[in-house]
């Protein structure tokens, strides 16, 4: 065991090529500097047994896990425990899609990060819109922005520019979820945990073109088992993907129909016919032994068995050319200046390179096979990286070593754990949101809906309420988008909430601003009339999208008044009509007060107010008493007598006043058709007997003694009645 690559300082990594046909594991050698080229130190390949995989895509995890499982072991057994790979996926699942968004802005104040960003995020939603109900399928492992502009002109950066109206597009890149879920599965059944990931043909271009190379305009064929992946190189950079569905298995399958042998043994000759072909020893005169399916030997001359492959190649050559052909227009390339380089295992079939040029119509000399091992930057001490197949694998290594791809991340999002793939080197917060699904509106909230309307005239709005933005925590601290996002972080994402649409009343528009004047005490505004879309309307009435409203305010003391006192009677003066003592009596009084400015008023309801008058105002009670119509009814005149030479007063009774029959004391209010009536007090009237509640008498000093009653010297008995200036005698005898 030469060491540990589960350790992060190991001096080397692990690579992993997994193949419609094949699997190749490699370990290689970190660079020692600038320049050093990739060492290739392993390189362990296996076959599958099955058709485990179709088209470059896995099909049977199990099958596919099982191979990748044996090759770790194997480079396990001599480099020690692998705990991390680098992979390439399928160029043909690359999707890019472009967004365009625009802003309009109300503020001339310089434009902040804040708002590029959300311009930019805006740009990348428009673009995922593009993928008509399938937005979900796909990873967004990034976006780059091609251009901005503002008040529609082109700018490098919008960054402190000022401006009404700011654009941006966006080139967002994403890939399959599916793919990836499958190759995430594969690798953590193996135990790895995949740290670089690349598209194919970019590995096979990093392998095979090399910077002396870069000038020129090449069409790199990557032919497989399942699909051929084509790239267009022209000033120095890659301008065009394309994939055809058909490749080593087509000429394969045509075999299997022509000489009705089974897939494994047509494929052994298909690899032997083009070994054959390449062997200048081997005449085309030979024949050539195989089995068919009842397991009979047969034999073909070598010539007639290559002829029979030759028309599949023509088909397959030919749907190259034509994929090619429909990108070099869009690449800027010169098709009669391209150079067509040749990679992957299918490359190797009979006839493939003179078909391809008479397909792309180039000459013989502008084709041909590529194998890694031509280019210097590769150094393979593992001796099995020689031919045009092995560039894929070589190239994920060259990449790895060089520069980023894919960054994964593995982190949880609102305690779940995920994976994220960016094209940023130090991916941040925004781009794992992205990555996941999570739309601008989640991030950044929807304003509420405005309300557009005309007051008396004059167009206007109110606007919705704004948003609550997206809270974001990592590990627990509240960050921003570009945080960044590091493996093992745990991250809360709260979604942004929506603001409310805009809703008031006529009441509230600040345009509708009445006139105020100060009504006892209180500032108040002045009522009006209001018609909202023709129909009449309060100051609480509400205002609708689109509404044409009026409201002209009413200077008049008397709406005001009615305005503020809805529920009393009309101010003026207050009749009433009563009865006193059988006599009809008339009478009227004011049933409010009212102040203008300090200074008493009659009321008058066409007043006109001012701006900022003081008015007093308020009902009175009515006013109108018992006292006010009738003095206190007479009292019965008292009886005066004496008693013993003493003086006393028997009183008379008091007098009543009657309101309609009722007790009614002098402040009591009369109303309305009130009947009053005064009754006078009885004189008072006594008998002899009655004054003993004015004298009284010791019995203990009577005892024995009888009793004499006179009345102005007459003897008088207890019933005898008395009169005004009785003189009584009360003696004992």
């Amino acid at each position: 065991m030469e060491n540990n690559m589960a350790n992060a300082n190991s001096p080397y990594f692990f690579v992993l090529d997994i193949g419609t046909r094949f699997v190749r594991g490699l370990v290689c050698e970190r660079h020692k500097g600038d320049g050093a080229p990739l060492v290739i130190a392993a390189c362990e390949i296996r076959e599958h047994q099955t058709r485990a995989m179709r088209a470059g895509q896995i099909h049977d995890i199990e099958k596919v896990t099982a191979i990748v499982t044996e090759i770790k072991r194997s480079l396990e057994d001599r480099y020690g425990a692998l705990a991390k790979v680098a992979v390439a996926v399928a160029g043909r699942n690359l999707l890019t899609c472009r967004g365009r968004a625009r802003l309009a802005r109300q503020s001339m104040d310089p434009i902040n990060a804040a708002e590029v960003k959300q311009l930019e995020l805006m740009a990348v939603q428009k673009a995922l819109e593009v993928i008509t109900g399938a937005a979900d399928d796909y990873f967004c492992v990034g976006y780059s922005v091609v251009g901005y502009r503002i008040d529609n002109e082109e700018l490098a950066t919008l960054i402190d520019h000022r401006g009404s109206l700011i654009e941006a597009e966006a080139l967002v890149t994403l890939l399959p979820r599916q793919v990836l879920e499958a190759m995430f599965t594969v690798t953590k059944k193996c135990g790895l945990e995949i740290e670089y990931l690349t598209l194919e043909p970019i590995a096979a271009l990093e392998a095979t073109v090399s910077e002396h190379l870069v000038p020129l305009n090449i069409a790199l064929i990557d032919i497989g088992a399942g699909t051929s992946d084509i790239a267009i190189v022209s000033g120095g950079k890659v301008q065009a993907y394309g994939m055809v569905p058909v490749a080593g298995d087509m000429v394969t399958e045509a075999i299997c129909n022509a000489w009705v042998v089974g897939f494994d043994e047509a494929e052994r000759l298909k690899r032997n016919l083009g070994i054959w072909q390449q062997e200048a020893r081997v005449r085309e005169d030979s024949v050539i032994t195989f089995k068919d399916i009842f397991n009979r030997e047969q034999t073909r001359r070598l010539s007639e068995a290559l002829e029979s492959v030759r028309s599949a190649a023509r088909e397959m050559a030919g749907r190259i050319g034509e994929e090619i052909k429909k990108l070099i227009p869009s690449s800027g390339a010169n098709m009669d200046r391209c150079a067509a380089i040749l990679v992957g295992g299918g490359s190797m079939t009979p006839f493939v390179e003179e078909e391809i040029a008479a397909a792309l119509g180039l000459s013989r000399e502008r084709i041909g096979l590529r194998p890694a091992a031509l280019n210097d930057a590769i150094g393979d001490r593992s001796g099995k990286l020689g031919g045009p197949d092995a560039a894929t694998a070589a190239g994920i290594g060259l990449l790895f070593s060089r520069r980023p791809g894919l960054t994964l991340t593995h982190l949880a999002l609102n305690d779940k754990r995920i994976t994220v793939m960016s094209t940023e080197s130090n991916p941040t917060v925004l781009s794992m949101l992205l990555s996941q699904g999570i739309t601008v509106r989640q991030i950044y909230g929807r304003p509420g809906l405005a309300i557009t309307f005309t007051l008396n005239g004059r167009l206007d709005s109110v606007k919705g309420e704004a948003p609550l933005p997206a809270t974001i925590e990592v590990n627990g601290v509240k960050a921003a988008l570009d945080a960044p996002a590091r493996a093992g972080d745990r991250i809360i994402f709260y979604p942004a909430k929506d603001g409310k649409n805009a809703a008031c009343t006529v009441g509230e528009l600040e345009a509708a601003e009445l006139p105020r004047v100060h009504l006892n005490g209180r500032e108040v505004p002045l009522p009006a009339q209001v018609m909202v879309n023709g129909e009449p309307a309060g100051m609480d009435a509400a205002v609708p999208d689109r509404a044409v409203v009026a409201c002209l305010p009413e200077r008049q003391l008397g709406a005001l008044i009615e305005n503020h006192f809805p529920s009393m009677p009309q101010p003026g003066e207050r009749h009433i009509r009563i009865e006193v003592d059988g006599e009809e009596i008339a009478v009227k009084e004011k049933n409010y007060f009212l102040q203008v400015n300090g200074s008493e008023r009659e009321f008058d309801a066409q007043l006109t107010l001012r701006d900022n008058d003081e008015i007093a105002f308020g009902y009175l009670e009515p006013q109108w008493k018992v006292a006010n119509f009738v003095s206190s009814a007479p009292k019965g005149r008292p009886l005066r007598v004496r008693i013993n030479g003493d003086e006393y007063l028997f009183p008379g009774t008091d007098g009543r006043v009657l309101i309609n029959g009722e007790d009614a004391p002098a402040d009591t209010a009369v109303n309305d058709g009130d009947r009053i009536s005064v009754v006078a007090g009885k004189d008072a009237e006594a008998v002899l007997v009655d004054i003993f509640r004015y004298i009284s008498i010791e019995p203990q000093n009577q005892i024995g003694k009888k009793v004499r009653l006179l009345i102005d010297g007459q003897e008088s008995q207890f019933t005898s009645p008395l009169h005004e200036n009785a003189d009584i005698k009360v003696l004992f005898e």
